[in-house]
């Protein structure tokens, strides 16, 4: 019940082995380091996260460490340690972020070795993921997931579809073959860039990714069926936090035949579910999935239908 409670781990088993052994070098690094922890009541502090991507079908990893700023010397000698224990790393990056919230975003990467991205592959589609773009973390899951939403979502070869938080345009991606275009929507650059190159990669044509924050999308000259048309579905697939309020009123308007709502929340999900059922909608199905293996997490993907 504490948000601010660190527990002391040796191994996580929801991780690679070599996942456990960064774990073990970096934590035990940062505290010879002299360099303090941050802590989430004052503010102050250096270290701040680490954050591991592993392409489960590519073997490709990527450490990427969050500090409140960037210490090169420090960087440096922790990136050598790295290296000599695990050659095999594809890429370590060095976020900083001065954010005195929980993200692990970084405002500012600085590259250290290898490469700045890991490719990981979803069905027939390979797609590069930086270090602060979203992708769902359990790959072979994901697969099912997707296949759900594309169920769910009762394509035809006509439909303009909205992919609302796009990320690094998976999503987007695989419903891309049967449906006429795609418009995916994201707020964070370096995933619309991504999903730009992934839709490249993949000779993908019909989808276009838009750098836009969805709480201002929909208002006067950015509304997106001046630019884009009516859609006939609508994905959308939020963080934790779920869709803001001024989100939904947006979606509400597009007035799409079909949503399908893809949740790793399901309270969030509920409070926004309950608004668009309140509006113009009927819930059909709801379909929960397990990601996240012995937690009590689950993702879920959800079918709304227009009413009447």
């Amino acid at each position: 019940g504490r948000f601010d409670k660190i527990l002391d781990i040796d191994r996580c088993w929801l991780q690679s082995d070599w996942a456990n052994g960064v774990l073990e070098l970096v934590k035990q690094f940062a505290l010879d380091s002299g360099q303090p922890a941050w802590d989430t009541r004052k503010h102050t502090g250096f270290w701040r996260y680490l954050v591991l991507r592993e392409g489960k079908k590519t073997d490709q990893r990527m450490v990427n460490i969050v500090t409140y700023e960037h210490k090169p010397g420090l960087m440096k000698e922790l990136t050598g340690k790295l290296l000599a224990d695990f050659p095999k790393l594809t890429g370590i990056v060095n976020n900083v972020t001065s954010s005195s919230g929980g993200s692990a975003f970084g405002e500012k990467e600085y590259p250290l070795a290898g490469s700045q991205t890991i490719d990981e592959k979803l069905g027939d589609y390979l797609f590069e993921i930086s270090a602060n773009s979203f992708f769902q973390t359990n790959t072979l899951q994901a697969e099912n997931l997707f296949q759900i939403v594309i169920d769910y979502a009762q394509l035809t070869k006509s439909d303009t579809v909205f992919d609302l938080y796009s990320g690094t345009g998976a999503i987007s991606i695989l419903v891309s073959k049967h449906v006429s275009k795609v418009i995916g929507f994201e707020a964070i650059p370096g995933a619309v860039e991504n999903a730009k190159r992934n839709a490249a990669r993949n000779q993908v044509s019909n989808c276009q990714f838009i750098l836009e924050d969805l709480k201002d999308t929909f208002r006067g000259v950015k509304d997106p069926v001046n630019r884009f048309g009516t859609p006939e579905v609508v994905i959308v697939d939020p963080p934790r936090a779920g869709m803001h309020p001024k989100t939904v009123a947006g979606l509400l308007s597009l007035r799409p035949g079909r949503i399908v709502y893809v949740s790793c929340n399901p309270t969030t999900f509920a409070r926004d579910a309950k608004m668009l059922c309140d509006a113009e909608y009927t819930l059909i199905q709801v379909q929960p999935v397990d990601m996240f293996p012995h937690t009590y997490h689950i993702e879920l993907v959800a079918q709304l239908e227009l009413k009447g």
